[in-house]
């Protein structure tokens, strides 16, 4: 599947940073080989849970295509969601 929209960040983040938009979480997964979902609580899964200096070390260090994931404001990730993901960032 592809993104059905993109926009350019980089004036906001720096150049480089584009964020991609999907009508699925499988979508924006297929070609991900290495992911970090954001939570406040580790949820008790075996995923190494780190700080966020540790997932930005962690996704600059890891090869291949990484990605963020972001729950809603009020109530976060699903734990499927979660599950998907290599590590959990807490914040």
């Amino acid at each position: 599947d592809q993104p059905h929209a993109e926009l350019d960040l980089a004036p906001a983040l720096g150049a480089g940073v584009t964020v991609s938009v999907f009508d699925t979480l499988d979508a924006a997964m297929a070609d991900l080989t290495f992911a970090v979902a954001t939570t406040a609580r580790p949820r008790g899964m075996e995923k190494p849970v780190l700080d966020a200096p540790g997932a930005v070390t962690a996704l600059r260090t890891h090869g291949g295509r990484c990605g963020v994931l972001f729950g809603g404001e009020k109530s976060g990730l699903p734990n499927e969601a979660v599950s998907l993901c290599d590590a959990i960032l807490t914040y």
